[in-house]
């Protein structure tokens, strides 16, 4: 089994993905940076300063570095751990050596997270590397950036459970991987494109039919806040927090209390428990790992 976690891990870090995965996070840091030299430039406070640069960071994690870069390469590698091999005929000559069918299943499945969770490192690291080496950033900023980069590798790592556990699923039920790739693609286009434009166009019919118990874009949101509430609790004006909300529904309208300087104030939307949202998730992709190893076996290779 050690043998076929190296090889799973190994087998990941091809130049093209990783260049791809470094070129994306340092042009998002770069975007961070200007941003922040902007923004640095007209003399904002402090304050303002750095929740601006918060929320944008938020929005780029959520979206984009735990989400569509971390998603296609859990999705593209976990969707050929077994439909590869039985495609190109090697699973039998895996089989044929002392090994069970669990710890084939085993072996893959875990290469692939510790692989995924390397990708992760390299994402963050690369993103906090180009925004400071653009930007010259003061340390204070430098400390709120670090501290949402751990509670975002946080969620990112429980999205590579989740994420990995559906391809894996389907790269047993599938013979080739071109399928399962093409369906985990598109379901994380509806999740992090197609959901919040139709949530922002619809919101009348969303709320009355309740549609969050079925909205993954919410429940995704609602896991990387069970982390990120841990070292921040946003508090700001409706407008600095709009573009956030689109992206994650987090947060509702309040009416105005002009105590508070004459804006109203966003609060948390707990429609639903994050925490048993985050159990549920991770109790379907125990579920799924589960029937990955009995496809496999139930297979006559």
């Amino acid at each position: 089994m050690k043998v076929l976690l190296k090889k799973t891990f190994i087998k990941m870090f091809k130049p093209v993905p990783v260049l791809v995965s470094v070129l994306i996070s340092g042009a998002l840091g770069f975007v961070l940076s200007r941003v922040y030299l902007n923004l640095f430039n007209q003399n904002t406070s402090y304050s303002n300063l750095a929740l601006n640069i918060e929320i944008m960071y938020i929005v780029f994690g959520f979206v984009f570095l735990s989400g569509l870069v971390i998603w296609v390469i859990v999705a593209n590698y976990a969707t050929g751990l077994f439909a590869s091999e039985i495609h190109e005929g090697t699973i039998r000559l895996l089989l044929s050596k002392p090994i069970s069918r669990l710890q084939l299943v085993l072996g893959k499945i875990l290469g692939l997270f510790l692989g995924a969770i390397g990708y992760l490192l390299i994402i963050y690291a690369a993103f906090i590397f180009s925004f400071t080496l653009s930007s010259q950033v003061e340390k204070d900023i430098l400390e709120v950036i670090l501290k949402d980069s751990i509670m975002f590798i946080g969620y990112g790592i429980v999205l590579i459970f989740i994420i990995g556990s559906i391809g894996s699923f389907l790269s047993s039920c599938f013979k080739k991987k071109a399928p399962a790739v093409i369906l985990l693609v598109f379901l994380a286009m509806i999740v992090f494109g197609i959901i919040p434009i139709m949530r922002l166009y619809m919101q009348d019919i969303y709320n009355s039919w309740h549609l969050y118990y079925f909205d993954i874009n919410y429940h995704l949101a609602l896991i990387s806040h069970q982390f990120f509430g841990l070292v921040s609790n946003l508090e700001a004006p409706l407008s600095q927090l709009n573009m956030l909300n689109l992206f994650t529904n987090l947060f509702i309208n309040a009416m105005p209390d002009y105590d508070l300087g004459n804006y109203a104030i966003d609060f948390f939307n707990n429609s639903l428990n994050g925490t048993l949202i985050m159990i549920v998730y991770i109790a379907g992709s125990c579920l799924l790992y589960g029937l990955t190893y009995k496809n496999i076996l139930n297979k006559d290779i």
